[in-house]
């Protein structure tokens, strides 16, 4: 499993409390009695993950359930072509691999290398960003395009159902305005992205 993510909004979500204002992401923790809990990483915030999950998914859910629900997302957005971004990368990677052979064959030497290499993996690195961008955005075209884009998107993977919130919401667990036992709904503030 290594780093892989077993939690909807584990580092996805973030922590609304005085101290992180939004500039963190929470964790999930389990408490001795079985319970899952979104928590600060400096400890000053805690709901439980089951209560906030249901909101989430209910929000997304309710979007795409509507007739313009992901239809209206995907017309407002501009979709790069994958193939022509992997194309981009491998046409830079053969930069990079061209340099190393010309250092090889002394027709250039260490700096210019290093120069080269810093120049194109810098660029390689903006192409896999929009690379992850289109990948999202290409999986919100598959799920508008399906007859129940509910029911697909409950059949997703953990990560891609992650990928499909992050796209559409972003998640900021507030403080409890009381310390009643009950679930506040209002310490979950979702904003359209």
């Amino acid at each position: 499993m290594g780093n892989a993510r077993k939690h909807l909004g584990s580092g996805l979500y973030r922590c609304g409390c005085d101290e992180c204002r939004g500039a963190d992401t929470v964790r999930v923790m389990t408490r001795t009695n079985g319970r899952r809990t979104y928590a600060c990483r400096r400890h000053h915030l805690g709901r439980p993950a089951d209560p906030v999950d249901a909101i989430v998914v209910g929000i997304v859910e309710g979007y795409l359930a509507r007739p313009d629900g992901p239809a209206s997302l995907m017309g407002a957005r501009d979709v790069p072509e994958i193939a022509e971004l992997r194309a981009e990368r491998d046409r830079l990677e053969a930069k990079i691999a061209r340099a190393i052979l010309d250092y090889d064959n002394e027709e250039i030497d260490a700096a210019t290398l290093r120069a080269v290499k810093d120049r194109r993996t810098a660029e390689v690195r903006v192409v896999d960003r929009k690379l992850a961008a289109a990948a999202k955005t290409s999986q919100l075209a598959a799920l508008a395009a399906t007859p129940d884009p509910v029911a697909a998107f409950r059949q997703l993977g953990l990560n891609l159902r992650r990928e499909i919130v992050n796209a559409l919401v972003k998640i900021t667990l507030l403080p409890a305005r009381s310390c009643s036992p009950t679930f506040d709904a209002d310490s979950v503030r979702i904003d359209w992205r």
